[in-house]
C-alpha cells in the first residue's frame, strides 16, 4: 500500500506539470527542507502528509491520503497575481483527477493553506504556497 501511495504522489507531480504557468518539473520530495533565502527559481514538490484507513466492507478499506504540494519562487510583488492564478489552476486541474496506479482513486478535496505567505513575500520576495490535496484510495 505504501508504494501505491508513493506512486500516487508521483502521478500528482505529473498532473501538476501539465498546468499552465508551471515552469519546472514538479517532483516528489519525502523530506522537504529549503532555505527560502536561497530560493532563486521555481520549486514545486509533492510530499505525503498523512493517511487514514477506514474499513468500508469486510474486504475493502477506504484510505484518505493527504499530500502537500509546495510551491516556492523568488518573485517581485507585481508577479503575485500570476502566481495566484497558477496556484488556482493547479487546484482546479487536480479536482476529481483519476490515477493510473489505482483507477478507483480520485482527488476528494483541494485546500490552499496558505494560498500564499504574505510575510515571506514582503520580507524575502519569496512566494510560498501550499496546496493540500486529499486523495481517496479504495483498497481491496
Amino acid at each position: 500500500m505504501i508504494s501505491e501511495l508513493y506512486e500516487i504522489a508521483q502521478e500528482l507531480a505529473e498532473k501538476v506539470d501539465l498546468t499552465e504557468g508551471v515552469e519546472v518539473t514538479p517532483y516528489v520530495d519525502l523530506a522537504p527542507d529549503y532555505d527560502l533565502a536561497k530560493v532563486d527559481k521555481q520549486i514545486i514538490f509533492v510530499t505525503p502528509q498523512s493517511l487514514v484507513r477506514t474499513p468500508d466492507t469486510r474486504r475493502t478499506d477506504v484510505i484518505e491520503a493527504v499530500y502537500n504540494i509546495g510551491i516556492c519562487e523568488r518573485i517581485s510583488p507585481d508577479e503575485i497575481k500570476n502566481r495566484l492564478i497558477m496556484v488556482d489552476n493547479i487546484g482546479k486541474d487536480l479536482l476529481n483527477a483519476r490515477f493510473i496506479v489505482n483507477a478507483a482513486s480520485r482527488v476528494k478535496k483541494v485546500e490552499y493553506d496558505p494560498i500564499y505567505d504574505a510575510d515571506f513575500l514582503r520580507n524575502m520576495n519569496v512566494f510560498v504556497s501550499v496546496i493540500v490535496v486529499t486523495v481517496q484510495v479504495y483498497n481491496a
